[in-house]
């Protein structure tokens, strides 16, 4: 019998900006996190568990860091949720350093109709008039609100940022 088979390579690139070299225990982590989501993002079509993919994934902050400025510098990643949700959920994000960078919008609702439609999130430099050098910050996640008890109080990875200092 002639069988078909789909072959898939990927290909996985690792920038590290660490001076401390990571072990590799560490390397392992951050390749299996990019292959499960590459896995999630791209190939996985059954939809049977609540999730969120973020894009770009910067749940290990020395890789895809966001970058802003103080000069009210821009970046932005999407959210999107793994299934579609049997009622709304609600998302809300905030800085863990508000003199550094600030989300907008402050708050996301993810439907049973746009669940699949990534939103995107401004993040946006602020300048604190201090000379400390490019500071690092994170956008975090509350836990999610919803009916829907496989997203309700699922809380999404937070995002890490670089806030480039011009004093």
């Amino acid at each position: 019998a002639n069988l078909a088979a789909t072959v898939t390579v990927v290909t996985v690139t690792m920038h590290l900006f660490s001076i401390n070299a990571p072990t590799s225990e560490y390397i392992d982590f951050s390749v299996q996190r990019v292959l499960r989501n590459w896995v999630e993002g791209t190939q996985n079509n059954d939809n049977e568990t609540a999730g969120y993919i973020i894009h770009p994934d910067t749940f290990n902050n020395t890789i895809n860091t966001l970058s802003t400025d103080e000069s009210s510098g821009q970046d932005t990643f999407t959210i999107v949720l793994t299934k579609s949700p049997a009622a709304d959920v609600t998302l809300t994000l905030s800085s863990n350093k508000t003199a550094e960078g600030s989300p907008s919008p402050a708050t996301l609702i993810f439907t049973p109709s746009n669940w699949d439609a990534p939103q995107t999130v401004t993040v946006t430099g602020v300048d604190d008039g201090i000379a400390d050098g490019n500071q690092p910050y994170q956008i975090r996640f509350d836990t999610a609100v919803s009916l829907d008890p496989d997203y309700d109080g699922l809380k999404p990875d937070r995002v890490y940022c670089i806030n480039a200092d011009n004093e």
